[in-house]
């Protein structure tokens, strides 16, 4: 019988303990880096899956491959970009929405870098900034809520970072980029929209792991757009909303 050893992140052991799964086939195996460390140099692991920063995916292949050559599959950050054309529904473009704020944004395939065709750039900002404001912030357990807080302090801090970053350099921001830390409890941040970010900034670059859209330059062709898009360290996931199956198919073929 094939058994599983699951070590869940440190922030959320709980979630993990309350699987439904057969005693001693699914094996929840809480705490901090040591855990993680034993079981990429156990020898009678055969199979690592992880989940997290590509820094420590890095440490956990290392230590696999020296250990008894464990077959591993990464899951790393992730910058993904979704491109929106102007044959494209831009009412049917709400998961765009989805992309960066679903579970506040701590996802690795987060939809966070936006390009919008120059024709309707302004018109689907209006559509974006229209859907966010029907966001309620609050805490889980208030069913009138629908944006819940960020999982730590040390999340919430990260986040607040870029916010001031974008504060200092003057970048424009749509709607957000504020905090709310006058709710009790929680670390409750806006979802947030910056846009005509620039393609080096910060804001496009690193993964934020939290509600912020980084909406890049228009662009006006298929071949620019693609060359922006590919423009990354990262290559978890991607997105286009185009009515044109050309347009898609070639989109499949050439985002890395």
């Amino acid at each position: 019988m094939q058994k599983y050893f699951c070590k869940p992140s440190n922030l959320t052991p709980l979630t993990t303990l309350h699987c439904e799964a057969p005693s001693g086939v699914f094996n929840v195996v809480p705490g901090l880096s040591e855990v993680g460390e034993t079981i990429s140099d156990h020898p009678d692991i055969d199979k690592i899956s992880f989940t997290g920063s590509p820094e420590i995916g890095k440490i956990v292949l290392e230590a696999s491959s020296k250990s008894n050559l464990k077959r591993v599959t990464l899951e790393l950050g992730g910058k993904g970009p979704i491109i929106v054309f102007d044959v494209a529904n831009l009412h049917r473009a709400g998961p765009v929405f989805g992309a960066f704020c679903s579970n506040m944004g701590q996802n690795c395939v987060a939809g966070s870098r936006l390009y919008l065709h120059e024709k309707i750039y302004d018109e689907f900002l209006n559509l974006l900034k229209e859907r966010i404001s029907q966001v309620k912030i609050g805490e889980n357990s208030d069913k009138s809520k629908n944006f819940g807080p960020l999982v730590s302090k040390s999340q919430f801090e990260k986040v607040k970072s870029f916010f001031s970053h974008a504060e200092k350099n003057k970048i424009n921001c749509l709607t957000g980029g504020r905090t709310h830390e006058r709710l009790e409890k929680g670390f409750f941040v806006e979802p947030t929209v910056y846009f005509n970010v620039k393609e080096d900034d910060l804001l496009a670059t690193k993964e934020v792991f939290g509600p912020i859209l980084s909406v890049l330059k228009p662009f006006n062709n298929f071949d620019e757009v693609i060359q922006r898009a590919n423009d990354t360290c990262y290559g978890l996931g991607a997105a286009i909303f185009t009515n044109d199956i050309k347009k898609a198919d070639r989109f499949v073929n050439e985002i890395r």
